[in-house]
């Protein structure tokens, strides 16, 4: 099985890497990369990831700050998401529209 685990940059790899390189996983090869910053320069970078290692599985790693109502969350908690949305500030404040056809949720 190959797993692809991608990040945004190299820092939000590093600790994953050297625990990978402690524990390597037996019958998994495990592919580290980085696809860049921001919804355009990820979207490309893990579209080459992918055609580059035609993984069996991929895992984004990232990191971010919590709202204020997830008080019970500490540093070096994981958070496993069930939903994403993508989020564009400037069409909530009215200073970008929304594409044609594109729908508001």
């Amino acid at each position: 099985m190959k797993v692809l685990v991608v990040a945004a940059w190299e820092p939000e790899l590093a600790r994953f890497r050297g625990r990978l390189a402690a524990t390597p996983v037996d019958g998994v090869e495990v592919v580290l990369e980085t696809v860049g910053v921001g919804v355009v320069e990820a979207s490309v970078g893990m579209t080459r990831r992918v055609a580059r290692h035609e993984p069996d599985v991929a895992l984004l790693l990232g990191t971010a700050g919590a709202l204020p109502r997830a008080d019970a969350l500490g540093i070096g908690q994981v958070v496993v998401a069930s939903s994403v949305r993508l989020v564009d500030a400037g069409i909530l404040d009215g200073r970008a529209e929304l594409p044609q056809g594109a729908k508001s949720v």
